[in-house]
């Protein structure tokens, strides 16, 4: 017994053959029955049809290559030295004391004081930058030449004690006042009308009557 699937398998196949034959050459379907082997024709279509399908498929590579998380570099930013930091360094290296100075001329920033003897080996120190320099009596006073905001500049405190501190009353001492000419800050002595730079105590001049300072006297003991 011929099943309903096999059945409807020849029939398919009877017209199939039938119809790719007819149209070129003119025959009967019956004739056409007569010389093809049909069954066997089913036999093999059943048997590929009853194989699994083989297909070479090759499984696929993927080269993944590992995610490798860089640290980041810190990003360094060197700025540039003002020239108040660049003479500060150098007073630094060379263990020079350097105290906020503020002049006459309205020029404030670091500067140091050094005896006039001092003066040969320690300005050389300083040639890699611009300075000014400022006569005393028996001393000097250097700082660069530039303003410029000294913001940036931090000062140590020196504390200055009198060599006979232990006497109640010591050979030189004398009360000043604070006194302000052109603009700058001064100490006063109004006993004699001494007037000293606050920064470094040193005599720079005399009050005249007129409420000036007159730097060309000397000073009164």
């Amino acid at each position: 017994m011929i099943c309903h699937e096999n059945q409807s398998l020849r029939t398919k196949l009877i017209d199939s053959l039938y119809h790719s034959i007819s149209s070129e050459t003119p025959i009967s379907k019956d004739d056409m029955l007569k010389h093809i082997n049909l069954d066997g024709l089913l036999n093999l279509l059943e048997q590929k049809q009853a194989q699994p399908s083989k297909f070479n498929v090759k499984p696929s590579k993927f080269n993944v290559k590992p995610t490798i998380n860089k640290e980041k570099k810190p990003v360094i930013i060197k700025r540039k030295k003002t020239m108040f930091q660049k003479f500060t360094a150098i007073c630094d290296r060379n263990k020079i004391h350097y105290f906020r100075y503020n002049s006459e001329f309205g020029w404030i920033g670091p500067a140091i004081k050094i005896f006039e003897e001092q003066y040969d080996e320690l300005y050389p120190k300083f040639d890699s930058i611009p300075t000014e320099i400022q006569h005393g009596t028996g001393f000097i006073i250097v700082h660069p030449s530039v303003f410029m905001n000294d913001k940036n500049i931090k000062y140590k405190v020196l504390s200055i004690t009198p060599e006979n501190s232990d006497e109640s009353e010591e050979e030189g001492e004398f009360d000043t006042i604070p006194w302000r000419y052109d603009g700058v800050l001064y100490d006063l002595n109004e006993s004699n009308n001494n007037v000293y730079c606050r920064q470094t105590q040193s005599f720079v001049g005399k009050r005249n009557e007129l409420d000036r300072l007159d730097k060309s006297v000397a000073e009164s003991l």
